[in-house]
Order: C-alpha cells, then sequence, then structure tokens
C-alpha cells in the first residue's frame, strides 16, 4: 500500500499547527502535531507504508510496531478525506476513521471547525501568516469596462525577476494562494513564467482574466497547469449588453469561447458579473448559464469609485432603487446574514484588511487591497515581503476598529452596512469617510432582510 500527498493538496506548517487544504474538494483539516507524521511525503513522494512507518518511528525514536497503527490510521483517514492519494481501492464516500489518541489529533479549540468550508482563514489568521498575494501583472487591459476601478491602462509590465523574488518570498512566510491579475494578465510576456514558478514553489494559484487573450495554446496551458479556478467576468448572455460595458465590439464573443473551451478542458471557470444599468435585466440569463455548466457565479451590484478618487464610472451603477428592485427579486443571491453584535462592538475589527492578504502592482508597489491602489505599504525593490507584511504601515490598518469610523461604529443600520475603508478612500480620499449612498444602501438592507 502506497501513499502521496494528492496533487490537489496545501500544506503548510505553523507553530505545532498543520494545515491540509484541497483545492477541488474544499476539504481542509488543521492538524496539531502532526509534523512527524507527514514529513515522509511532504515532498510530493509515493511511498510504501511500512516505509512511512519506519520514517515516522526514526523521527520520533520509538519502535516501528509502536506505531505501525497509529500511522496507518491517520494516512487511511486522510486519504478518504481526499488530502492523500493511496494506490488501494478506497471510496471517498467511506466514513472517516477516528485517529487513535496517541497519533497527531485535531487541536481541540479548532475541532469544531473542520468541517466548514473555510477553517483555512482561521489558521492564517491564528498564526499572523498571509495566506493570498493578489498581483496585477500588468495594467495594459484588452478592454475599457464603464465600470472600472482602474485609471491608468499604461502598457507597465511586472519584471519577470521581480515578481518570482516576491513569490519565493511569500512562500517562505508560509503564503498559500496567488492571483494574477491586471489589467490583463495574459497581455504579460512572460505569463507562462509566472504561473509555472508559483506552481514550482507549490503555490495555490488563481487566474484573474477577460479571457479575451485565451486563445487555444492558452487553454491547454491552463489545463496542464490547473489553476484553482479561472475568475472572469461575464456581464450578460446578449453580446450588445457585454459589449457595451466593455466598450469592444467583439469581446463577448471571445470571453464566450474562452469560457467554453476552458470548461470542456477541465479548467474550472467562476463567474463574476457586476450588475449595472447597461446589464440591469441580464441576471435571470446568467444564472442559467452557470447552473447549465455549474459553475459558480458572483454578482454585484457595487460600483466603486475609481483608485485615482473619480467618481465618474458609478454614472453606470444602478440607481438605489434599481438595486432594491434585484435584490428583491435575487434575495438568496444577495442576503448576508447581519453581522454579528461582536462583529459589530465598537472594538471590532471594520474589515479584513491586512489580515491575511497582500497586493502588489505591475511596478513592484504593495498596498493594502486589491481595490486601494492609493496607499503604500513598501516596495519590492527596495523591501522583503516580510519586512512590507510586518511594517508600521500595515500594522497600523490592522488595527482600524469600528469606533474609528466616526457615527458608523454607533449606527443602527451597521449590521447591514459594507464598511469599506477601500471604498472610502477611492470616493473621498479618506478611508474613515463613509458615502451618503452607502448609509442609504445599508437602510435598504436593513429593510429587505432584517428579521425584526
Amino acid at each position: 500500500m502506497k501513499f502521496s500527498l494528492h496533487e490537489n493538496t496545501y500544506l503548510r506548517h505553523a507553530e505545532s499547527e498543520t494545515l491540509l487544504w484541497n483545492k477541488r474538494t474544499y476539504a481542509s483539516r488543521i492538524l496539531k502535531d502532526a509534523q512527524g507524521f507527514l514529513k515522509p511525503i511532504e515532498q510530493g513522494e509515493s511511498k510504501e507504508i511500512e516505509e512511512i512507518i519506519a520514517e515516522v518511528a526514526q523521527i520520533y525514536n520509538l519502535p516501528p510496531q509502536e506505531l505501525a497503527d497509529d500511522v496507518l490510521d491517520f494516512y487511511t483517514e486522510l486519504a478518504m478525506a481526499t488530502f492523500l492519494n493511496c494506490d488501494c481501492d478506497m471510496p471517498l464516500s467511506t466514513p472517516v476513521v477516528p485517529v487513535q489518541k496517541d497519533a497527531p489529533t485535531v487541536n481541540a479549540e479548532v475541532a469544531g471547525e473542520q468541517n466548514r468550508p473555510f477553517p483555512v482563514g482561521t489558521f492564517y489568521e491564528r498564526h499572523a501568516l498571509p495566506s493570498s498575494l493578489h498581483i496585477d501583472l500588468t495594467n495594459a487591459c484588452t478592454e475599457r469596462c464603464i465600470h472600472c476601478y482602474i485609471a491608468d491602462y499604461k502598457p507597465r509590465f511586472l519584471p519577470l525577476e521581480l515578481g518570482q523574488s516576491v513569490l519565493r518570498e511569500f512562500r517562505e512566510a508560509g503564503g498559500l494562494t496567488v492571483m494574477f491579475s491586471g489589467g490583463e494578465c495574459m497581455l504579460h510576456p512572460q505569463f507562462r513564467d509566472f504561473i509555472r514558478y508559483a506552481k514550482s514553489l507549490n503555490l495555490n494559484f488563481i487566474v484573474m482574466s477577460n479571457l479575451t487573450r485565451c486563445d487555444a495554446e492558452m487553454v491547454e496551458f491552463l489545463a496542464e497547469v490547473q489553476p484553482q479556478f479561472v475568475n472572469v467576468s461575464l456581464y450578460s448572455m446578449k453580446a450588445e449588453e457585454h459589449d457595451k460595458i466593455t466598450t469592444i465590439p467583439g469581446s463577448w464573443q471571445k470571453t464566450m469561447r474562452a469560457i467554453l473551451a476552458l470548461e470542456a478542458a477541465g479548467v474550472p471557470v467562476r463567474l463574476a458579473s457586476p450588475i449595472m444599468q447597461a446589464n440591469r435585466h441580464a441576471l435571470p440569463e446568467l444564472l442559467e448559464f452557470a447552473k447549465a455548466h455549474r459553475m459558480h457565479l458572483i454578482p454585484d451590484c457595487d460600483i466603486f469609485g475609481q483608485v485615482d478618487h473619480d467618481c465618474s464610472n458609478q454614472s453606470c451603477a444602478l440607481s438605489l432603487e434599481e438595486t432594491e428592485c434585484v435584490w428583491c427579486e435575487h434575495p438568496d443571491l444577495f442576503y448576508k446574514d447581519p453581522a454579528s453584535p461582536e462583529r459589530c462592538a465598537p472594538e471590532a475589527k471594520v474589515c479584513d484588511i491586512g489580515k491575511s492578504s497582500m497586493n502588489l502592482n505591475a511596478e513592484g508597489i504593495y498596498y493594502p487591497c486589491d481595490g486601494c491602489h492609493g496607499i503604500v505599504l513598501g516596495n519590492a525593490q527596495e523591501q522583503s515581503f516580510a519586512e512590507v507584511w510586518q511594517g508600521e504601515k500595515l500594522q497600523a490598518l490592522r488595527a482600524m476598529r469600528n469606533l474609528d469610523f466616526g457615527e458608523c461604529a454607533h449606527c443602527e443600520n451597521r449590521p447591514w452596512c459594507k464598511v469599506c475603508p477601500t471604498r472610502n478612500f477611492n470616493e473621498t480620499a479618506d478611508m474613515f469617510c463613509h458615502t451618503p449612498a452607502r448609509c442609504r444602501a445599508a437602510q435598504i438592507r436593513r429593510k429587505l432582510f432584517s428579521n425584526n
């Protein structure tokens, strides 16, 4: 019987804890004191169980026979939970075998979380590690979307060596996922080199693209490297509506052709669908398409200002009355559980900024949020990833609390309000200044979704 780490499983250690996460099944597990049990296969090798038992016994300086049952049970359970490969017949539906009490166990503090969708974030927040890195490979883009928050489309391209250095430092810091974006990331002449390098570092990666540059060769490449998913904006199932938003005739045809080609090649696709005046009635057909093709659809009615504080792009957004109608028509898509009293408390964090993610633009500048390019945290040519991650600027952003946002901290609509420092900054040049339109939107959410 042979075991190996599953090709879709990522493993990270922090202090005495180990995170296991499968990017396809989304199974995740946080284990306590498991490093010694997992070390024999950590590099991806496929090994006989007897060899694994011998190596574990050597690590713990114990006779192999004393650990044999524990190691076998431990590996069998992880294989059935989709974290490991096993060369024996083992149906995934088989009930998970409890781990022996003397083997590494799930930390009692997080034992209840192992069946939750995203204990990954819990692991990274507890250990103050970066879980994700968003990289804009270029400012250049093939489209000129009417709602885009990017103000500058100059053809800047992140140097490969600099990007590789950042990826390496991110991985050394315990990082897990890289999002390659832009502009249009596939315009970068070394796009594939970035992807291959991230993969060589055992980093999970996501491609965020409009797919207008995704030809047959690119589809073949993505099928080979297998991103977690490709995220693409699809505004309508009607070409004219989609192209009216991108302002590029023929863009819908290119995007749709690539979506279907990626699906046929086995590459997961996720659809992002901002809803605005130009595609006000597009959501039902988009939902039908997503359901038919088993694709995740993320609609959004919020259009926030450009990074240079120019809010003219918001003229294409739905009015509050139109937004309310869309929310009423699709409550299952837009209803969000109100924030807990603890999260709305004055001393609670206002958002996740600086908690587990970092962002890098095509010039090598670090910034705190993928929409907030105006706040500079550091320069990759002058500072290491760790220096920026632990730096005073990001520490100050992490320290933001509800009470820092004036009346927002005590507003009766706070549980239904998307208090977003990035949106505030883009629209007012002040992270702590909430716009009246956001306040009115919170009132609508409260009216529609409150149980009171």
